[in-house]
């Protein structure tokens, strides 16, 4: 994994917070793994950050401040906007894992925290990123960057800069050719370029009316005049896909 891997960890004990931090750090290291951690000391903090800020991995304490937003509070009001997200929950109590499976969390650690056990959710969450191909490595004006697949909402251009939009008004400019974008997802069946450089996530596409795709977040976006029929057909067949494959695991 090339990019940097921005976790989050939302603790409102500092103590715990430095902890877990080191801890990952340590793992990083061992792996070479590059990663940026961003600490939040409140459920309510850790809402108001993603709202512009993507994090593929998370570290979310269930319990917090008594007066405020619990951590399944907090990851409640994530799921809004992003699915991907990996969860790892801290808590003192096996008790409390019911609730925090269905906010669909990937794993959880019992406190006291340890490095073992931080080594351990770390691994299955650098694996599921690598093995699933939910991310994809880019050089950004900003530094590297991986971006979830799963976040990702459409890319367009801006003069000689690609244009990557992801869920949380996250844009990512990358110095990219057509044809190199175009590349990036080309593998990926819920992705369809619907105008020149224009290639939206299907998954976030709500409606397709005369020449305009709509998003679940209100973006419209144009639609090549002459493939308006095409793309339309394209997306229905992704839809109901979908949702038989779904229907088929129930």
């Amino acid at each position: 994994m090339d990019g940097t891997i921005k976790i989050a960890i939302t603790e409102n004990e500092s103590e715990i917070r430095e902890q877990i931090a080191s801890y990952l750090g340590n793992y990083s290291d061992r792996a070479k793994l590059k990663i940026q951690i961003d600490e939040y000391e409140s459920g309510e903090a850790f809402v108001a950050a993603v709202a512009n800020i993507t994090y593929p991995i998370v570290f979310m304490d269930i319990y917090m401040d008594e007066e405020g937003m619990t951590g399944i509070d907090a990851v409640e009001k994530l799921r809004e906007t992003d699915n991907e997200c990996m969860v790892i929950f801290c808590t003192t109590s096996q008790e409390d894992m019911l609730k925090a499976f269905r906010c669909h969390a990937f794993d959880y650690i019992l406190k006291p925290v340890t490095q073992d056990a931080v080594d351990r959710v770390m691994a299955d969450a650098v694996q599921y990123l690598s093995n699933e191909g939910n991310y994809i490595d880019v050089k950004t004006t900003d530094g590297d960057a991986s971006i979830m697949l799963g976040n990702i909402l459409y890319t367009s251009f801006s003069g000689h800069y690609a244009v990557i939009t992801a869920t949380g008004n996250q844009e990512y400019r990358t110095r990219m050719k057509l044809s190199e974008v175009q590349e990036l997802f080309r593998d990926y069946d819920n992705f369809l370029e619907i105008n020149r450089g224009v290639i939206v996530n299907l998954d976030y596409v709500t409606n397709m009316d005369g020449a305009e795709c709509k998003l679940s977040d209100g973006e419209v976006l144009p639609v090549r005049t002459k493939s308006v029929k095409a793309m339309r057909k394209v997306w229905q067949d992704y839809t109901f896909a979908k949702l038989r494959e779904e229907n088929s695991r129930r």
